[in-house]
């Protein structure tokens, strides 16, 4: 068990709050766009907030873009001044920081802006102290999303939050990790939790914290995989992939299967579509993963039959809603919609799912055969593009301890054999097609595409120099397939397509790679004219996305 303590910034480990209204004040003054001066309650009532709400909350009376003008103002010179000047720490911090050291990892996640964790660190000369940190400004990221990016991001099995409002709760509510609440803080929190009145009694209350889920793991000991096999009350359960899927989908689902077979749960996996590419085809072949498509056996199934959605969630475009009921959720992916399964680990800082089913292997001490490390070791890579891309601690761990179960030269085989030759119309296709708008990719694979090389193509044009954000689509019997790829921390894919085409279809998935679908049943004409609408829905979306990450 990897623990660690995570800490919130304002009204956990300082009060900044006088100096940063000094600071603001001097960028108003410099600015000189409004007459207003700040106090420091008026600071102190917008902590914890997100840069883009503060600066609703306090410049209310200008038009947004020169709010956002003034607000960039006033955090740089927030930065700055409090590199300079600092804050007032609260009592004993240093020496309770250096004690819990010495114990536990320390990180810091805020919803500031990017540079401000860094003053405070350089000011005090605190670096020495904390092993990462994360913050709203550099990625847009509410603050929930960011304790789980940062806990995934480094292997953490146990974490506890640290802070003083109910948003503070609620964020580590949302990231499935502990809170302690530092009730001398801003805030007071509206539930039941440990908490403490100086900054130094988190020694004790940590110790405590981590003792006391230590015992809940001895008495019950209750691994993820455990509290997932608690919640199937059936002998035969379905697992659900996504359509068309891919080969982490079928990794993580076939690894599944094994583990519930252990606990005497037999499990048929299915999807819809098809599988459309050839190392994915060759993989489950050759390693005798047997699948099912849900239309072979649609007749068979009832509204009490019991499902587990692999790699995929419910409401998504690219799932269908199969009879039965979706009991328990496994997935990489970013929450979709809230929906009460049974069970969720869904971990949206994790590079592939077939990473999360390795690890219920290794925590629970399961041994591994040859075909399920194979499996999982080439899903990992697949969705990761070779560990390029979104790819976290974890996966990197589970790829380093399948090493040598796996086998290697059939994983080169798998990774080295991916095309068929008419895959190669859809390539031609798209790089004669191809247009580029301020490093913005558009191309057309042509009619009905496998889903999978769609999203091939969308990596090979992102490869090129003049592209950053690349859209490729393909016209289906039911509408329009679009695969998109970003290579711009700014330029979160998932968010972006899920915007873009608002009110017209549905879309989403990671920072780096997401995917969506348009419903349409017109003639040619019609077809242009939507792909059209498309592309200016998405330049849209993106330009407004960099007018506001420049401000």
């Amino acid at each position: 068990m990897k623990k660690g303590i995570i800490f919130d910034m304002d009204g956990t480990l300082w009060d900044s709050a006088a100096n940063v209204a000094e600071s603001w004040n001097l960028a108003i003054k410099q600015d000189g766009s409004v007459d207003k001066k700040l106090t420091e309650q008026d600071i102190q009532g917008v902590m914890g907030k997100t840069m883009d709400v503060i600066a609703d909350i306090l410049f209310p009376e200008m038009e947004k873009e020169a709010r956002m003008k003034l607000l960039d103002q006033c955090c740089s010179m927030e930065n700055d001044y409090l590199r300079e000047h600092g804050g007032v720490l609260y009592p004993k911090l240093e020496e309770t920081l250096s004690a819990l050291k010495e114990k536990y990892p320390l990180y810091i996640v805020s919803n500031c802006q990017s540079g401000y964790i860094e003053a405070f660190l350089d000011h005090y000369g605190f670096g020495k102290y904390f092993e990462d940190i994360e913050c709203y400004g550099n990625n847009l990221k509410q603050k929930g999303d960011n304790i789980r990016l940062l806990a995934d991001r480094n292997g953490l099995t146990e974490a506890v939050y640290v802070g003083d409002i109910q948003g503070d709760y609620d964020a580590s509510c949302h990231a499935g990790v502990g809170f302690i609440h530092a009730a001398y803080g801003f805030g007071t929190i509206a539930a039941d939790v440990p908490e403490i009145h100086t900054f130094e009694e988190l020694t004790e209350a940590a110790d405590q914290y981590f003792a006391l889920r230590e015992e809940i793991i001895r008495v019950y000991h209750m691994t993820k995989l455990d509290e997932l096999v608690t919640q199937i009350n059936r002998e035969h359960v379905y697992i659900q992939t996504h359509n068309f899927p891919d080969p982490d989908a079928i990794a993580s689902a076939f690894g599944l299967q094994e583990l519930l077979k252990l606990r005497g749960i037999h499990a048929t996996i299915c999807y819809k579509g098809k599988i459309d590419r050839y190392s994915t085809d060759k993989l489950r072949e050759i390693l005798d993963i047997r699948l099912v498509n849900i239309e072979n056996i649609d007749s068979e199934l009832t509204e009490d039959d019991e499902v587990i959605l692999v790699d995929a969630q419910k409401g998504n475009s690219n799932i269908i809603d199969m009879t039965g009921d979706e009991i328990i959720c496994i997935d990489h992916h970013p929450v979709y919609e809230k929906t009460d399964y049974r069970f969720t680990d869904i971990r949206p800082g994790v590079g592939a799912c077939a990473s999360i089913i390795a690890q219920y292997f290794f925590e629970n001490e399961i041994p591994m055969d040859q075909r399920i490390a194979t499996a999982l070791t080439f899903g990992i890579r697949m969705d990761t593009q070779k560990l390029s891309r979104g790819v976290c601690k974890m996966d990197m761990e589970m790829i380093w301890r399948m090493f040598d179960l796996c086998d290697q030269d059939m994983i080169y085989l798998l990774e080295n054999s991916t095309l068929y030759f008419e895959d190669l119309m859809a390539y031609s296709k798209a790089i004669s097609s191809i247009e580029v708008f301020e490093n913005i990719s558009f191309a057309d694979t042509g009619r009905d595409c496998p889903e999978a090389l769609i999203a091939s193509v969308s990596d090979f044009m992102l490869a090129l120099v003049e592209v950053s954000f690349s859209v490729v689509y393909s016209r289906k019997k039911e509408g329009i397939k679009i695969s998109v790829r970003s290579e711009r921390p700014t330029l979160d894919a998932g968010k972006i397509i899920s915007k873009a085409l608002k009110g017209i279809g549905s879309g989403g998935g990671h920072a780096t790679m997401a995917g969506g679908f348009v419903p349409f049943d017109g003639n040619d004409r019609e077809e242009d004219l939507m792909i059209q609408n498309i592309r200016e829905r998405f330049i849209d979306v993106i330009s407004r996305t960099k007018r506001k990450s420049l401000r």
